[in-house]
């Protein structure tokens, strides 16, 4: 009886569920990295947002104690001027979690 060449049907089944399982640990994987990568997006945009709001907020004349709110986009900002300090608070919700970055600065840069 001579020997018949291809794959048995364990052999295709074992390789089968080897794929699979590449499969679905590489959907895992690109959905944990995009979680990450707008989590990351989102935190670099609100840093960005409270250094351009501080600079702002320095070039001002130093007053009386005073607070600014505003929104821009996805980002609520406030702004509040104590004596020699200005501070700077970023917030937005990255799912379903309000997230915050807080900014101080001096005037004078002391």
């Amino acid at each position: 009886m001579k020997a018949e060449k291809g794959f048995t049907l364990t052999e295709v089944l074992v390789a089968l569920a080897i794929l699979s399982l590449v499969v679905i640990v590489g959907v895992q994987i690109k959905a944990t990295t995009s979680i990450y990568l707008q989590a990351t997006r989102l935190r670099t945009e609100a840093t960005l947002l409270a250094e351009a709001k501080l600079e702002a907020a320095l070039l001002q004349p130093l007053s009386d104690p005073t607070e600014i709110h505003g929104i821009e986009g996805p980002f609520a900002w406030q702004i509040s001027r104590s004596g020699a300090y200005v501070g700077i608070r970023v917030t937005w919700v990255e799912r379903g979690q309000e997230r915050a970055l807080e900014v101080v600065a001096r005037y004078g840069g002391g």
